[in-house]
């Protein structure tokens, strides 16, 4: 099943209101009408069964995102403002936090649903976005998802089958909240990146297991695309066009990988890097079948941890010994 970027944007990440019904059931216990909000991509909230949206300011979509991506967990207002409107004069960064949440709530009672039930204010002043409430978060389906998908995978391709992967894809509709550039957005949009590149790589090798070489190395050039510093994609794009007998195509590889070092970086590719480029050009047979490691990806399996604006990147890939793309 090809995924490419050449295919149209509903074949490749899945139409929205196809989303909707793939991955609600992911999430038990919800009653009609509930609320949907999306992060990943353009943000947007949707009133679910209706579709109907919710229209709210910039600043409305910044305090609910910062709520949203840290549930459960109380703000004082201080921290809030610090967050959202770093390095503004107090008062005035104080104000325009209490109107935010003033047109949050109206906003959720204009649609019918009660701000209670979703925003949490404590007698001291802090305000937090309640996890139990009625809604759907993409976030939290690409989460569940990665975390099963890719333990799932881990030492287990040869059975596994690709269905919970390819999902992670066409959930990411794009970088987390596209548009802003708070550093804990560029925080979180680093962490839920790397869980899709990392799916990706896992598609990569489950097709290169059985036996489609297309679809591995498409997989692949999207996640190289999408992370083009990872020099171990590159290896592994090499080694695949090597295997599909495609010298000219592993050559070409590497001499893009070598560029984009040398431009971002100022440096030259790994003596490893040098080394499958030499096995793809006389030895492409050596690059393929069982001498291929699986993948190993590991995930931080802590994703009840809710301090997440405010942390830097999970972990979800670290290269470890055995890893297909460490040539």
């Amino acid at each position: 099943m090809a995924i490419g970027y050449e295919r149209s944007a509903q074949t490749v990440h899945g139409s929205r209101s196809g989303d909707r019904a793939d991955f609600v059931a992911g999430r038990t216990g919800l009653r009609r009408p509930y609320l949907e909000f999306r992060l990943l991509g353009d943000f947007a909230i949707h009133s679910l069964p209706s579709g109907k949206p919710l229209d709210v300011p910039r600043e409305v979509r910044l305090l609910l995102s910062y709520l949203l991506l840290s549930r459960d967990v109380e703000h004082t207002r201080d921290e809030l403002c610090r967050a959202i409107w770093p390095g503004q004069e107090a008062s005035r960064a104080n104000s325009r936090c209490k109107r935010a949440i003033g047109q949050l709530r109206k906003a959720f009672a204009a649609a019918g649903f009660d701000p209670d039930a979703y925003i949490i204010a404590a007698p001291a002043g802090q305000i937090a976005f309640d996890r139990s409430s009625n809604y759907w978060m993409d976030v939290d389906a690409l989460e569940a998802l990665g975390t099963n998908a890719i333990d799932r995978a881990d030492g287990a391709l040869a059975s596994f089958g690709p269905d919970a992967l390819e999902a992670i894809v066409r959930l990411y509709a794009g970088d987390i909240l596209r548009g802003f550039d708070l550093e804990w957005i560029c925080r979180a949009r680093e962490r839920y990146l790397a869980l899709y590149v990392d799916s990706l790589i896992c598609l990569a090798e489950y097709y290169r297991a059985h036996g489609d070489l297309a679809t591995s190395i498409e997989c692949a050039e999207m996640a190289v695309a999408r992370q083009p510093l990872r020099e171990d994609i590159h290896r592994g794009l090499i080694a695949l066009h090597a295997v599909q007998g495609q010298r000219h195509l592993a050559l070409r590889q590497y001499k893009i990988c070598k560029a984009i070092l040398e431009i971002e970086l100022g440096i030259a590719p790994t003596p490893e890097t040098d080394a499958t480029l030499e096995r793809a050009l006389t030895r492409p047979k050596s690059c393929g079948g069982a001498q291929w490691p699986r993948i190993r990806p590991e995930i931080d399996p802590s994703s009840g941890d809710r301090q997440a604006p405010n942390l830097g990147p999970r972990p979800w890939h670290r290269p470890t010994a055995g890893n297909i793309l460490d040539y």
